[in-house]
């Protein structure tokens, strides 16, 4: 039976700019050392991915996955993690709702550098230790990558008539 790693990244972003907006969580090393953690996600609602059921219950395919690999974590390297989930599942500082037309430009262009740059850097590594493009000795074949996820969606079109910025 084949195993499969699989990590899931919320957003780059959100994670660094998460935790100096008030998230909090134990760090690994923290965790090991006492047998016990907490880790805090900020989400973003997502019809499949994650959603809150008609109960309010938090569900979808990420949190499945996040629940499995808390078990994993749990049992095979016999650390107890608890997870928390922050944020209202509308928003957190990496998305904001009311950003002029005028500054999309520039975002648009920021973020695509930055993105692609980011991308190109992780390929590198990556290409780095596969064993089909170097040298890399080790076991097990685990198949690896990262996205990043650019959207915009237009605010006026939700607004009631007669609304403002």
């Amino acid at each position: 039976m084949k195993k499969k790693s699989i990590l899931l990244v919320f957003s780059i972003t959100a994670f660094n700019l998460g935790f100096s907006q008030g998230y909090t969580g134990d760090s690994w090393a923290q965790a090991k050392e006492k047998g016990e953690g907490e880790i805090t996600l900020a989400y973003v609602e997502s019809p499949g991915m994650v959603y809150k059921d008609n109960s309010g219950k938090l569900t979808g395919i990420c949190v499945d996955i996040m629940a499995d690999f808390i078990k994993y974590v749990n049992q095979k390297k016999n650390v107890k993690l608890t997870t928390k989930f922050m944020g209202d599942g509308q928003s957190f500082k990496v998305m904001y709702d009311n950003v002029p037309i005028e500054a999309l430009q520039e975002f648009r262009r920021l973020s695509g550098t930055q993105a692609q740059s980011l991308l190109e850097r992780l390929d590198k590594w990556l290409s780095q230790h596969d064993r089909d493009t170097s040298e890399t000795n080790g076991t097990g074949q685990i198949r690896t990558g990262i996205g990043i996820y650019y959207f915009e969606e237009d605010m006026e079109s939700q607004k009631p008539k007669g609304s403002r910025s």
